[in-house]
């Protein structure tokens, strides 16, 4: 029953729109910090969940929630904004361990009640927004586009209160902007003015008195195992949309952090400060007294191999951390090295609050530290260096439990070896490190991806130009821009035989002498490197992993899953086979399994009522042309958003950036695009404004595919405002002719047929959720690009699945009546 009112309450709806995604960012960062990264996707799902059920529940009783609108509204939103923070505190306490699904199958219900709990405060919000377009349906461009604008603001607020407040107080200001939300729909509804007012100064005052929750971090994260030991203690503290660092000392039980050092080494380090970032190990700040006996561990650790052949005076460390590849540099006698690191939280720890600590490591020269993506830094500086210094990615055993397998890693792609490869002086050398597994696959996967990059370049004989070592943990591969003479590789052997190393690979070398101190099965990387050179596809295809160069398109390193080896490996699961298994698949397919079924009952479940869809609607045609419309753009809208999040990452330079300014392009011109749709619909009809919509998708989406990369090329010497502006000005189009889908079928919907108005929300919302999840997957197995030409099929879906077929007099008639 349409409201009488003829005012939506645009502004509350807007508000709360708001605070629901700005809560569902905050939600990421705080998962990312008690579990692991994997759960961003988890987080969204479990918001588009809530939109999905809210669907359902409002086709299941929507007499009695049209009977009291007004008032389930504003009571909505209020309930989202109370159980916002007790929602995460519960779902923390319930201890859920993704590792643990590898040996506790039962563990997927707890993972079920994190969705429940989750879902709650999200199902609120969105039975207020599916009210809004139940009581002013015709008006459904109006609030399409006050949703929308509304979700873009709490994106940037959400980024805001990242920076200002620590993760558990933005939180809670996202319940204290849905607290306010409900007093303005109070206003503009007229009812419940008076009590709306009271509980929000209650929450106000609760707010404020009530003690701030602790986080609970899953004991399986470096920091809680570390704080466990005795005399562990945290320093600092810092907090950035960025991540969390926290800075931890141990004077009883001192940290020894010297990545892959030999097996006879018998230097120490200093004393160290651990850096934690979201709870896992990152780096270390090394004490530097001015006494150069304490740092004579740094000429025996492998990244200091290049040194064994070369006086390199210009040094680039990039992903810099803590400053130990820095302080090497300026140890071993480089008189410019330049640290890139992306984190400001870390550069200004090192730089101001450990200054003394660290010898001022950040702030005297030789070192000079840039606070960029190192992507971005490769693409600005035009200087060459003489050593370039790439550490190893993730902590070590990460890439092996699969535990960073869903993380993009935009500098370990073919694209960005080649970058560092064209920054190489004359004779310069590029040392990348990998840590090592067993079996291998990082190591193995890294060296791909070096050969693959000379050979794009057009070198010959890339064997010439590389060296491999290893020690018992780590491999190191040296390249250099020309040639390993006999007196390098010499050099390079007295290196490794004085400190424990064993040389790997060079060109020429028998294969016997590979297997040195550092024994293992095979000598894999020798053989891994000779079938590179030789670009042989045998030992690739049957290799246990997935050790294929990745790029930009499927920027995946630690993705190594080969899927024909799974029934093997569970096979094997609890006889030495879990480290064959990537527990990050685990997460992720527990997720899309359980995101599908819960799903498919949301979606079915109304259609059990008969009730549901009123007498003379030609029920199973019309909810079938309604399942397939709303499915088809609610799964491509969350392909193309992941799909340009992540073509922009590298364009912006940060994925915070990326997502900010995608994110809010894509809300705001699909909710102009919405707008402009009743118009359009009114003077076209709805099904003509659809069905050009979905040509007009399909055309820019194609063409943004062909155009985007030389348009990035050209712009990438921008500075930030202007390559911002760039994206915008390249996104909006394709997001103003996908915003037109959603208003127009529901407004049409809403005239013809208001019953199915609901369960239209409902399959949108269903249909996102497992996009969400699925867009992951689809991502691993086929690349971004092809997601987006996935999700340019599904919009060809609505040409044939516009849910109105019948003729009609309102402004959302559909203009004719052809099928």
């Amino acid at each position: 029953m349409p409201q009488s009112n003829p005012r939506p309450p645009l502004v509350s709806l807007a508000m709360a729109s708001g605070a629901a995604l700005a809560y569902q960012l905050q939600l990421v960062r705080l998962f990312s910090i008690i579990q692991w990264h994997h759960f961003a996707y988890m987080i969204i799902s479990l918001a588009l969940l809530g939109y999905g059920a809210s669907g359902t529940f409002l086709s299941l009783f929507r007499r009695p929630m049209e009977t009291w609108l007004g008032q389930a509204y504003i009571a909505c939103i209020a309930m989202f904004a109370i159980l916002a923070l007790p929602a995460f505190l519960l779902a923390q306490s319930l201890a859920f361990s993704p590792e643990e699904l590898l040996w506790r199958p039962t563990m997927i219900w707890r993972l079920a009640c994190i969705y429940l709990v989750l879902g709650t405060p999200f199902f609120f919000v969105a039975c207020a927004i599916g009210l809004a377009f139940m009581g002013w349906g015709r008006q459904s461009n109006r609030i399409y586009a006050a949703d929308l604008t509304g979700a873009a603001a709490g994106s940037v607020l959400a980024i805001g209160l990242a920076w200002t407040l620590n993760p558990v107080a933005a939180l809670s200001g996202s319940g204290i902007l849905g607290v306010l939300a409900a007093v303005v729909a109070a206003l503009e509804t007229g009812r419940g003015r008076s009590w709306m007012t009271v509980m929000a100064a209650a929450y106000l005052v609760a707010t404020t008195v009530l003690p701030a929750p602790q986080l609970q971090p899953s004991p399986y994260k470096d920091l809680a195992s570390t704080l466990q030991v005795a005399g562990a203690q945290t320093r600092a503290v810092r907090s950035s949309p960025y991540g969390q660092v926290t800075v931890v000392t141990n004077p009883r039980v001192p940290f020894r952090d010297a990545p892959g050092m030999g097996l006879k080494v018998t230097a120490e380090p200093p004393a160290q400060l651990a850096l934690f970032h979201d709870g896992d190990f990152a780096s270390t700040i090394t004490r530097d007294s001015g006494d150069g006996a304490d740092l004579r561990f740094l000429a025996s650790l492998p990244s200091a191999a290049p040194y064994a052949v070369a006086s390199p005076g210009r040094v680039l460390v990039l992903e810099a951390g803590g400053g130990l590849l820095a302080l090497q540099a300026k140890y071993l006698g480089a008189k410019q090295v330049t640290a890139v690191e992306r984190n400001p939280d870390v550069v200004d720890l090192v730089r101001d609050d450990f200054a003394g600590f660290s010898g001022d490591l950040y702030g005297s020269p030789p070192v000079n530290v840039v606070r960029a993506h190192p992507r971005s830094f490769l693409t600005s500086d035009r200087r060459d260096w003489d050593l370039i210094q790439l550490p190893p990615s993730g902590g070590l055993g990460g890439g092996a439990s699969g535990l960073f397998a869903l993380t993009e890693d935009y500098l370990r792609t073919t694209e960005a070896i080649e970058s560092m490869l064209d920054r190489l002086a004359p004779d310069g050398i590029l040392a990348v490190q990998a840590w090592e597994s067993l079996p291998p696959r990082g190591s193995l996967r890294l060296a791909a991806t070096l050969v693959n990059a000379l050979q794009r370049r057009g070198v010959e004989t890339p064997g010439d130009s590389i060296v491999a070592l290893r020690s018992w943990q780590m491999a190191v591969i040296l390249v250099r821009n020309g040639r390993f003479g006999l007196a390098d590789l010499s050099e390079l052997g007295e290196f490794a035989t004085t400190w424990g190393y064993d040389l790997a690979w060079y060109q020429g070398m028998p294969r016997e002498q590979a297997q040195g101190l550092n024994r293992t099965q095979e000598p894999w990387l020798y053989d891994a490197i000779t079938a590179f050179i030789a670009s042989e596809d045998n030992f690739t295809r049957g290799y246990k992993f997935d050790i294929r160069p990745t790029d930009d398109d499927q920027p995946f390193f630690n993705n190594f899953l080969r899927w024909r080896t799974l029934p093997e490996t569970v096979r094997i699961l609890h006889s030495g086979g879990m480290a064959l298994l990537e527990a990050g698949y685990i997460l992720l397919l527990a997720t899309l399994v359980q995101a599908a079924l819960l799903a498919t009952i949301l979606i079915l479940l109304p259609l059990v009522r008969s009730r549901s869809c009123p007498p003379g609607l030609a029920g199973g045609v019309k909810r079938g042309r309604t399942a397939a419309y709303f499915g088809a753009i609610g799964f491509a809208f969350m392909l193309v958003e992941v799909a340009a999040i992540h073509r922009f990452t590298l364009f912006l330079g940060e994925p915070l950036m990326a997502s900010a300014v995608v994110v809010s392009t894509f809300l705001v011109f699909a909710g102009a695009g919405g707008l402009a749709a009743g118009a359009l619909a009114a003077r076209f009809g709805a099904r003509a404004t659809a069905r050009t919509g979905a040509v007009a998708v399909v055309a820019l989406g194609l063409a943004w595919l062909l155009v985007v990369g030389s348009a990035f090329d050209a712009g990438a010497g921008l500075g930030t405002a202007a390559r911002v502006a760039l994206v915008v000005v390249v996104t909006s189009p394709l997001a103003f002719a996908m915003g037109q889908f959603f208003p127009t079928a529901l407004g049409a919907l809403s005239e013809h047929a208001p019953a199915l108005v609901p369960w239209a929300w409902a399959v949108n919302g269903c249909a996102s959720v497992t996009g969400a999840v699925l867009a992951t997957v689809l991502a691993l197995a086929l690349g971004f690009d092809r997601c987006m030409l996935v999700a340019l099929a599904l919009y060809l879906v609505t040409l044939f699945s516009f849910p109105v077929v019948a003729r009609g007099s309102g402004p959302f008639a559909p203009a004719i009546d052809d099928t």
